[in-house]
């Protein structure tokens, strides 16, 4: 059988920081990495028909000069490609900036590798889910609209653990394919992410 890699498109504006991360997207967590130096490169990639096209992307900005209008314009040429946003910005309200302009999540640096992995993983996930029912890309994860998203704050407003998280995703999962737990395997890539998830541990 053979394991498709999964891609991430890495858009950062920074030379070295771009080389750093893109080496560990690559080497500790098995993913193939395309890089843009800004949304203008990375949009060109996006709309050409020559072009491999990523599976996510990653947006790094370092400052919030344009910060909406540069996440809506990447979303724009990416069609149905789940967008997450780092930043060194960890206030709430450029988190919710960033997913009212259609990211999918957030992060915020210095970023620990397992939440990285974490993020990727079940925004992967959960737009895999989503584009099998809708055709399109997940909403956000701060939303709670929708039967196949989920928000990540509890009843009295704090963030939700990890391990909650997960739970929810996979019995989300589970109720969409109606407890068809092969075709959940087949669907999601299962097997795959497990393995990749243990070459992360190495």
């Amino acid at each position: 059988i053979t394991i498709m890699t999964q891609t991430i498109l890495l858009i950062s504006e920074d030379a070295t920081e771009r080389a750093m991360l893109g080496a560990v997207i690559k080497d500790k967590l098995s993913y193939h990495v395309l890089e843009s130096s800004d949304e203008a490169e990375a949009i060109n990639l996006l709309v050409s028909q020559q072009r491999e096209k990523p599976d996510l992307i990653l947006f790094d900005i370092s400052n919030l000069n344009q910060f909406s209008q540069k996440i809506a314009e990447v979303k724009m040429a990416s069609h149905h490609i789940p967008l997450i946003v780092l930043t060194k910005y960890a206030d709430y309200e450029s988190a919710m900036v960033a997913v009212n302009s259609g990211a999918q999540d957030f992060l915020t640096k210095p970023v620990a590798l397992e939440r990285m992995y974490i993020t990727f993983r079940n925004v992967l996930i959960l737009s895999r889910i989503y584009s099998a029912k809708n055709g399109k890309s997940a909403p956000s994860l701060y939303h709670n609209d929708d039967i196949m998203s989920f928000s990540l704050l509890n009843d009295d407003g704090n963030v939700r653990q990890i391990h909650e998280l997960e739970q929810e995703a996979i019995n989300r999962a589970i109720k969409h394919y109606d407890g068809r737990m092969t075709e959940v395997a087949r669907r999601l890539g299962i097997g795959r992410l497990v393995r990749q998830q243990f070459r992360c541990r190495q």
